[in-house]
């Protein structure tokens, strides 16, 4: 039986501090009464830097454990407004704008928290501006996810995301009609990137853009150069669709 009072679990009469009570819950993996306990905390006297400890692992126990996800939203979003200089503040709100984003699919309430990520300069900075340009894909917002691929890749030069974004960028520049320009960012990612495997894809859509435009013979080039350097099914599909295609226009000649 366990009795609170204070900061304290008193339990078979000895008092035990709640968070290490708490904590200690999680890892038995007894996650209801680790809430108990960490709910109890934050009814106490006790330092903010434990009830924001607390928050912080209440939002995780319902977003993780009890898949609870709007619940784990109301924790990580309390936990903002009540202590924003935590030491957990940047995860959480990059958990809470994940939630509104892959969760709630609801892209225009996770940019804001994203956007807060860079401003403070967040060590999670360089995803956080990856996932605003996503944002901008799902809204297909073609032009703007374009704009913000294109900061990522002139912001954050050490990132591991650049091939992706680069990548990217160049496929937003397509949707949204800039042709010319995305010849240009898809080249860059060949050249910049020739050993990642978004060269190959870079590759493959420089070609499709020929045969898009008509040109069949410059895209059966490309696509025989990528096959010839590795063999691939999609592409040789390719190959033979614009063969056949070219031949057809012989015979109609």
């Amino acid at each position: 039986m366990f009795v609170f009072v204070g900061g304290y679990v008193w339990e078979n009469y000895r008092p035990v501090h709640l968070l290490q009570q708490g904590i200690s819950f999680e890892q038995g993996k007894q996650f209801d009464q680790a809430l108990l306990t960490y709910k109890q905390l934050l009814k106490t006297k006790l330092p903010r830097t434990e009830k924001a400890t607390a928050l912080y692992r209440i939002a995780r126990i319902y977003q993780y454990e009890q898949k609870n996800y709007q619940t784990a939203l109301f924790f990580y979003l309390r936990l903002e407004k009540e202590y924003p200089q935590t030491q957990y503040i940047n995860q959480a709100r990059m958990e809470a704008a994940d939630l509104l984003k892959f969760q709630q699919q609801d892209c225009q309430q996770a940019i804001p928290f994203y956007q807060r990520l860079i401003e403070h300069k967040s060590s999670l900075a360089d995803r956080s501006q990856y996932e605003i340009a996503d944002c901008y894909v799902r809204l297909q917002n073609w032009a703007q996810a374009a704009i913000e691929f294109e900061t990522l890749i002139n912001t954050y030069e050490q990132t591991d995301l650049l091939p992706l974004a680069s990548y990217r960028y160049a496929n937003n520049l397509v949707l949204s009609g800039q042709g010319d320009a995305a010849r240009l960012a898809f080249e860059q990612v060949i050249t910049q990137y020739a050993e990642h495997k978004l060269a190959r894809e870079a590759g493959f859509r420089l070609a499709e853009m020929r045969e898009e435009e008509g040109d069949n013979f410059s895209a059966l080039d490309a696509y025989v150069a990528l096959n010839t350097a590795e063999k691939s099914s999609r592409i040789q599909l390719k190959i033979d669709q614009i063969k056949r295609r070219i031949a057809e226009k012989k015979r109609v000649k």
